[in-house]
């Protein structure tokens, strides 16, 4: 519940600030990192009030990647498809670590192409991620 809870507040927090958004995400496995908090104010403060999202973002990995899907779908992901999608970026390590540092890849028709994969996951599951299978992508709204 506590993981949940510094989700939560994480998600209000970058609601209103993208460019922490952007720093975590290309950043998420040097949060501990001293040097790398002394060179980013915004994350240091976050983290020194809010200390328990660094265990959180730890154990929920996918945790930045699920809401960028979620902002782009203009909704929340369905449980069975955040599984699935967990699933398929453990098996797909080169995907994920594309996707962790911008998930706005997702978008991009050459890294679709480049990853089939991906676009057949997004086809098999476009009922909760509609914006991400092929052929729709052309009505996602433009990213903040």
């Amino acid at each position: 519940m506590a993981v949940q809870k510094a989700l939560i507040d994480l998600d209000r927090t970058l609601e209103s600030n993208a460019k922490l958004d952007q720093i975590l995400r290309s950043n998420i496995d040097r949060l501990s990192d001293e040097d790398f908090r002394t060179n980013n104010p915004e994350v240091a403060t976050l983290l020194t009030q809010k200390p328990e999202i660094v265990d959180a973002l730890r154990i929920e990995r996918h945790f930045l990647i699920h809401r960028y899907i979620a902002h782009i779908a203009r909704g929340p992901l369905m449980r069975p498809d955040v599984i699935a999608l967990d699933e398929f970026l453990a098996l797909h390590r080169d995907i994920r670590k594309d996707l962790e540092r911008d998930p706005s890849k997702i978008l991009e028709d050459n890294f679709l192409i480049a990853n089939p994969s991906l676009a057949d996951f997004f086809g098999q599951h476009q009922a909760s991620v509609p914006y991400c299978s092929r052929g729709e992508r052309s009505s996602v709204p433009a990213k903040n």
